[in-house]
């Protein structure tokens, strides 16, 4: 069962529309990432030190706990990529939110509701849960990430037909959709909420942003 693909994600101010909160682009409309960049621990990612999470005055101290993932689901083949993020709080809180999304981690691997032999596994939400994002892996190794609006990790169960017009696949490999995530996080705050001019964007914003103008 084919699952559409594109990104779920805001407006970007001037450079992108958007009528909701949340709002769907198709890949073919969406900026080229700095692929030459990845598979190479994260580098391109500035790393903020993160607060220290035993200060109770740290609310977001939740948001960047480190998930053990190096012994966790030993009978899913999750990317290397994966394990490595999920495990290091300092990038865990490098990553902002503009819709304050959280990161999270499935109990147990989640059957798909394709029947395509598919595991899923949640590990970003939003705010007020109205999408979760889940890493998708295939029966031959093969992973991707997905989103929908439907949490599959509840115990009713949702049937293929529904799964299909609710998820998207958002992205085919994991390092691919944390970059785009950041970047257009990073942009947002840029351009949106301190209303930067051009000049004055970071230059990963602008490289990202110039698809746009």
């Amino acid at each position: 069962m084919t699952l559409d693909t594109g990104w779920i994600f805001t407006d970007l101010g001037p450079y992108r529309d958007g009528e909701g909160t949340y709002n769907f682009y198709p890949s073919k409309s969406l900026p080229a990432l700095p692929t030459h960049l990845f598979g190479k621990g994260y580098r391109w990612l500035p790393i903020q030190d993160p607060q220290d999470p035993q200060d109770p005055e740290n609310d977001e101290a939740a948001l960047m706990t480190p998930i053990d993932v190096q012994s966790w689901y030993v009978d899913l083949d999750v990317p290397e990529s994966f394990r490595a993020f999920m495990s290091r709080r300092d990038l865990l809180g490098s990553i902002p939110s503009n819709t304050a999304c959280w990161w999270t981690l499935s109990e147990a691997p989640i059957p798909s509701p394709l029947d395509d032999g598919a595991k899923m596994v949640n590990f970003l939400n939003d705010q007020q849960c109205c999408v979760y994002w889940y890493l998708y892996v295939w029966p031959d190794g093969r992973h991707g990430v997905v989103a929908g609006g439907l949490d599959y990790d509840d115990d009713e169960p949702v049937d293929p037909e529904t799964a299909r017009h609710d998820l998207v696949l958002v992205a085919a490999d994991f390092e691919q959709f944390l970059y785009r995530f950041w970047v257009e996080n990073v942009a947002w705050f840029e351009a949106v909420d301190e209303e930067r001019e051009w000049d004055e964007l970071s230059a990963p914003v602008r490289d990202y942003l110039s698809h746009y103008r």
